[in-house]
């Protein structure tokens, strides 16, 4: 080790030795300080999160959606297994009004589930624009020649 080095380093001990020995009381001063920027610290994000939890109990966050029919093409739009837009837009209604926790049967909801039972304030929207930009209604509908769907079971 060079003799620059070996002063450099002796130096820094004894700053820090002199320092320690001079200022005993300067870990209490750094501690106060320390615990009152933590508490200012702590307010600052309470009020925060509160002002925030303000915001987000009055906002609505919109999700959209895109209703996929699948048809055998037999049947007009409304019939059969073609399903029409007024038949989407009251499932979506629903779902909104289970989400929204605004169902008719709030009052059935268990005891044990009241205490987490919330409105989660998402609202499901139809999609107004497709994945290239292109303006849509949200309802996409496809022919297809399988006779029928079967679901595996668990």
């Amino acid at each position: 080790m060079s003799h620059n080095k070996t002063a450099t380093i002796f130096f820094c001990f004894l700053t820090l030795s002199l320092f320690s020995q001079e200022h005993k009381c300067g870990f209490k001063y750094v501690d106060s300080l320390h615990s009152g920027l933590q508490k200012a610290i702590e307010s600052v994000n309470s009020n925060r999160k509160a002002r925030l939890n303000t915001v987000l109990e009055n906002q609505l966050f919109k999700i959209p959606v895109v209703v996929h029919v699948v048809h055998d093409g037999t049947s007009e739009i409304g019939f059969e297994n073609n399903i029409s837009d007024e038949q989407i837009f009251s499932a979506i209604k629903v779902l909104n009004e289970d989400f929204q926790r605004k169902n008719a049967d709030t009052v059935l909801t268990p005891p044990w589930a009241r205490p987490v039972a919330a409105n989660m304030q998402i609202e499901f929207v139809l999609a107004s624009q497709d994945p290239f930009g292109a303006a849509t209604n949200g309802i996409t509908r496809h022919k297809t020649d399988v006779p029928f769907f079967s679901f595996p079971k668990d």
